[in-house]
């Protein structure tokens, strides 16, 4: 009867500690995005650096391409001319803006991949951040099990309480994973529309990522 009694007390306890935190972190989260602290840091990765560079490149880009252009057609009418010195200008010149040109694409794949990496890597933190409250989550489990079998009130309802929290935070980690998940999926998306409306091409790769963002957006709702 006295571990019944126990039991009832410890989810009592448990249940006013849940409706306790849940209150509070509904209040917090009215704060923290108003005020725009680091509470939420894996929900908002800062890619603006990244940004900034693509942006740049694809201008880079766009004026290699229009010069790339300009030389070819330039060749074309030294070649009607029959103009050897002129052509062999525009050789050398055409050369020089098409290796600036696939310098200028190198650069904008390793920023987008630069960009994939911030979001990657608040993934990264928030799956370590579910592991680490699952172990601590099941440690108090445990804890909280063998008091209530013990008779032990003042352990029992410690664990109570450490369980409530774990599980509360358990449950952030987990949400502020679906949110990094989707806050990169759509970023790529973003970013491939930005590379197709600057440079007037939508490559089978750039479809491909857009494709599988989509989907994995999709699933995560």
């Amino acid at each position: 009867m006295k571990t019944f009694k126990l039991k009832n007390l410890i989810l009592a306890g448990m249940a006013s500690i849940c409706l306790v935190s849940g209150i509070q972190n509904f209040s917090f989260a009215q704060y923290s995005s108003s005020a725009n602290t680091n509470e939420n840091k894996v929900n908002t990765v800062n890619t603006r650096e990244e940004r900034s560079a693509i942006t740049g490149y694809l201008e880079k880009i766009n004026l290699q391409n229009e010069k790339v252009k300009y030389l070819k057609e330039k060749y074309k009418k030294d070649k009607a001319n029959e103009n050897e010195k002129a052509m062999a200008v525009d050789k050398k010149e055409l050369c020089k803006a098409l290796a600036d040109l696939k310098r200028d694409k190198a650069y904008l794949k390793a920023e987008k991949m630069d960009l994939v990496s911030e979001h990657n890597l608040a993934i990264n933190d928030s799956k370590e951040a579910i592991k680490k409250d699952k172990s601590d989550l099941k440690e108090s489990r445990e804890k909280l099990d063998k008091n209530l079998a013990e008779g032990n009130e003042a352990d029992a309802a410690k664990n109570a309480k450490a369980v409530a929290q774990y599980q509360n935070e358990l449950d952030n980690n987990k949400d502020a994973l679906h949110k990094a998940l989707v806050n990169k999926n759509s970023e790529i998306i973003l970013v491939n529309k930005e590379i197709e409306k600057s440079i007037g091409q939508y490559s089978v790769v750039l479809y491909a990522e857009n494709a599988i963002a989509n989907t994995k957006n999709w699933i995560e709702k």
